[in-house]
């Protein structure tokens, strides 16, 4: 099979992926691999599936490290090395921005420069991630290997066009990273601000938040009728716990959402099933699982609500009082939830983290954006059906 042969592309070579560079299996042969003398002490960054999962482009950072005794069964790969999941999150890949170590359950690629790169391989998965995830989708354990990996056929362009695709694609991808670093600063600000007001210092008044704040519950999505495409110029996105900071793939028509409808700066947080997950920048309707929390009177910013529910306290709070069997619902946590006020405190609050709030809000909006146009452009690309000015062999 040849993953992106089209009539467009008849005059690119068709070639193995082994022909372009060097599939190396990360390691790790110690048993528990969540041993804690692996780890103790750290000093070598350390890097899983899910950190390929959730980074953009680029890992530019980590939560574990091996010290000596976990890098001694390990290996450290170099920046710049392409990493391909294998197992759990299968075919999603990242590259290093420094230098790390990562288990079996990772490939690692060195491009062969003359024949590719490893942003161009990047993109490669990304085009092809969907077929080789359902070529093993309903396995007893969905994984590959690095001789899959190495026999897969693909029409490869030369690298003069590779380049030229690679530099569209990159543009938006850096961007989108750029945003997200910028959101991380105003965040981090942000919240240092929130602790300092709020949560330090001298012990302040404290309410409950359920007499300030309403927690309005979004639509029953058993009874209604959803489409998996948006087929009706009324129809909106149907937002689902799991679908927080997600792109919805369901969509109702407005007249079902009702009242349930968020914006953008609206804060939504899950008190069924994920209990305490939460999301800004989304707009559509919203599931019954989920809770949009608005002021009821104007000291409450959508800034000061956010940092509220995404504080350690509240979501501790949250998930202590969730229960059930098939699925977590924490509603009568509503009660019990309380915040430190004072009014001059909070004037102060929202003065100052409004405007970030806006930022942050902002730049997600615009990594959606940027992200539907590469994703509709990637296979155009990837099959030559567009072409890159000035790419022409």
């Amino acid at each position: 099979m040849i993953y992106n042969e089209t009539k467009y592309n008849r005059k690119w070579d068709t070639r193995k992926l082994r022909n372009l560079g060097d599939f190396s299996r990360g390691r790790s042969t110690h048993r528990p691999r969540n041993d804690e003398l692996l780890y103790l002490g750290g000093g070598y960054p350390f890097v899983q599936t899910g950190d390929i999962k959730s980074a953009n482009l680029f890992i530019e950072n980590h939560t574990q490290e091996y010290n000596k005794t976990g890098f001694s069964q390990s290996k450290l790969w170099d920046k710049g090395t392409l990493c391909i999941t294998i197992a759990a999150n299968i075919a999603e890949t990242a590259i290093l921005s420094y230098p790390m170590c990562f288990p079996d359950s990772i490939v690692g690629f060195k491009a062969y420069p003359t024949e590719t790169s490893a942003l161009f391989m990047h993109y490669v998965f990304a085009f092809i991630r969907l077929s080789i995830q359902q070529s093993v989708n309903g396995s007893i354990q969905d994984n590959i290997n690095i001789d899959y990996l190495e026999n897969l056929d693909f029409k490869i362009p030369n690298k003069k066009i590779q380049d030229r695709i690679v530099s569209v694609l990159y543009a938006l991808d850096n961007k989108i990273s750029l945003n997200n670093r910028i959101n991380a600063e105003l965040e981090k600000t942000a919240r240092v601000v929130y602790e300092y007001m709020f949560l330090r210092g001298k012990t302040l008044n404290t309410h409950f938040l359920s007499k300030k704040l309403s927690f309005q519950r979004g639509v029953e999505p058993g009874r209604i009728a959803y489409s998996e495409t948006k087929t009706e110029t009324n129809n909106i996105p149907f937002i689902r716990v799991r679908d927080l900071g997600q792109s919805p793939a369901l969509f109702i028509s407005k007249e079902n959402a009702k009242n349930t409808y968020c914006k953008p700066n609206d804060v939504l947080v899950a008190f069924d099933g994920s209990v305490g997950k939460m999301s800004i920048a989304m707009e559509g309707a919203y599931s019954t699982g989920i809770r949009k929390i608005k002021a009821k009177d104007s000291d409450y910013s959508d800034a000061l609500i956010y940092f509220i529910f995404s504080s350690e306290e509240i979501q501790e709070t949250i998930k202590k009082y969730a229960v059930g069997s098939n699925i977590l619902h924490s509603a009568s946590s509503i009660e019990h939830l309380t915040f430190p006020w004072q009014k001059e405190k909070v004037e102060i609050f929202n003065e100052k983290v409004e405007p970030m709030y806006k930022m942050i809000v902002k730049n997600i909006l615009e990594n959606k954006a940027l992200t539907e146009q590469r994703d509709f452009l990637l296979p155009l690309l990837m099959n030559g059906q567009v072409t890159v000015k000035g790419g022409e062999e």
